[in-house]
């Protein structure tokens, strides 16, 4: 194929599909068809994505939901790039996580509009319609079948833990020999707890030793899994949401892993992207629960705050350390945040109590104490403001011997 022919059938794919497209040669831009006029060269920061792979075709789906595919031509120099396309509608917050990530030169207030309005025009579909457009467009340049399970199958190693995949194997013959099995809950608590409190060095240590019975959920062991997985996911979307995570988010991400466990077709592909799945609604509790700002010294009084939580914090000594008033930080802190520094910090050194609670035997008093509350009672206040319960009770539910 020639670039005067790839030229046109890209032209009237963007008009069909609305779906941007990106031509390369030898690796250099030759040709870009958008209905959006922009500035906002998005594509070309994620086109060193599939750089380091020789794959025919590949696909890229971001931390917000932007989607790009690639797709190499045989026996040419010429390149495909598809999108962005992306799931759902960005929020301002989408844009600014985006701008951050690539770099892309946004120094206003006016400029961040027009990016947040750039975004609000990319093609909305759903993740599994992008994947049938990219193999659709690999058949028209390639002549060949692509299928979307051969895609995303080598997104996830099935190197990592094999001893769910070995159980799941199993249950096979268990429901021949053991047709009576229920399903055991017990660990799908403690997931949800790991996942809404954001401890990804936790989780997966515990996945590793999950042993629980999950039960007969499908007439084979690939439907077993995939029904096991598609509970587990709908289980960790509302633990991420109660975690922090925004609803929109966290339901558009339930979708994306829906279609994913779908189309897999092998039980190790499925393990590992169970492992990818969780850690994924983890990460991004953890990242919710953290301020994000790129003004230096909001930077420095949350670092502050994170060094200083196991003593006593006062306005006056994180004014100090960022060499202000007093007066000034709580004013700069809640115009920056939506919220009082000492609720911040009630709420940080709560985060942590949750964490003790559940990880530990040490006593109310004591962990009153590591984190400098002025009394066992005013701890348990706060606990309870922050959490709704008290902490004898968040242990009883929470506490993983």
């Amino acid at each position: 194929m020639d670039l005067k022919l790839l030229t046109h059938l890209c032209r009237m794919q963007t008009e069909i599909y609305h779906l941007p497209i990106h031509i390369y040669e030898n690796g250099q831009p030759a040709g870009t068809f958008e209905e959006q006029e922009t500035s906002f060269a998005v594509h070309e920061f994620y086109r060193h994505s599939f750089s380091h792979n020789r794959k025919k075709v590949d696909y890229l789906l971001t931390p917000q939901f932007l989607m790009f595919g690639y797709i190499r031509i045989y026996g040419t120099g010429l390149a495909v790039m598809m999108g962005p396309a992306i799931i759902g509608t960005a929020t301002e917050s989408d844009a600014r996580n985006i701008l951050h990530e690539t770099g892309l030169p946004v120094h206003s207030r006016q400029s961040l509009q027009q990016f947040c309005e750039y975004l609000r025009h990319l093609p909305d579909l759903s993740f599994e319609m992008f994947l049938h457009l990219l193999c659709l467009e690999d058949g028209f340049l390639n002549q060949e079948i692509t299928e979307i399970n051969t895609l995303t199958q080598h997104k996830f190693s099935a190197a990592n833990d094999v001893s769910i995949e070995k159980k799941l194997l199993n249950k096979n013959q268990d429901y021949v020999d053991h047709p009576e099995v229920m399903t055991d809950h017990g660990y799908e608590t403690k997931i949800a707890f790991y996942i809404e409190n954001g401890m990804t060095r936790e989780l997966p240590e515990y996945m590793k030793t999950i042993t629980s019975d999950i039960g007969r959920m499908g007439n084979t062991a690939l439907r077993h899994a995939k029904n096991a997985l598609i509970v587990l996911n709908s289980m960790a979307l509302r633990a991420a949401i109660r975690g922090g995570v925004n609803a929109d988010i966290g339901y558009k991400l339930g979708s994306v892993y829906l279609e994913q466990i779908e189309s897999c077709q092998d039980i190790g592909v499925l393990t590992a992207l169970s492992e990818k799945m969780l850690t994924d609604y983890c990460s991004r509790v953890k990242e919710s629960s953290v301020l994000h700002t790129d003004h230096p010294m909001l930077r420095q009084i949350l670092w502050y705050i994170s060094e200083h939580l196991h003593q006593k914090i006062t306005v006056s000594e994180i004014a100090s350390a960022a060499h202000i008033t007093p007066e000034y930080l709580s004013s700069f802190f809640h115009k920056e945040t939506g919220e009082t520094l000492m609720n911040y910090i009630s709420r940080q050194k709560v985060q942590e109590a949750r964490q003790m609670l559940a990880l530990t035997q040490m006593p109310l008093s004591e962990i009153a104490q590591y984190l400098a509350f002025s009394s066992q009672s005013y701890f348990q206040t706060v606990f309870k403001k922050n959490t709704g319960t008290t902490p004898e009770l968040f242990r009883q539910k929470y506490y993983h011997s």
